[in-house]
């Protein structure tokens, strides 16, 4: 399985995925490049920033859902 497949199926598993799932869960290290390559293939992907809360104080990471 490809990681654009592996991204794909969990996005529709789990409805969203952040760089931390994509990580974490399937070793994708890179996944705003795999969602360009979503992008290009004519997938709808939104993407929604949000706050969270580390042990420095905040970030803001992307939140990425199909459409």
């Amino acid at each position: 399985m490809t990681q654009k497949e592996a991204v794909l199926a969990y996005m529709r598993d789990n409805g969203a995925i952040t760089s931390r799932d994509a990580f974490f869960e399937l070793g994708v290290s890179r996944l705003a490049a795999v969602i360009s390559q979503i992008k290009k293939d004519g997938i709808e992907v939104e993407s929604e920033n949000k706050r969270v809360k580390t042990r420095y104080g905040e970030t803001i990471v992307s939140r990425y859902t199909l459409t």
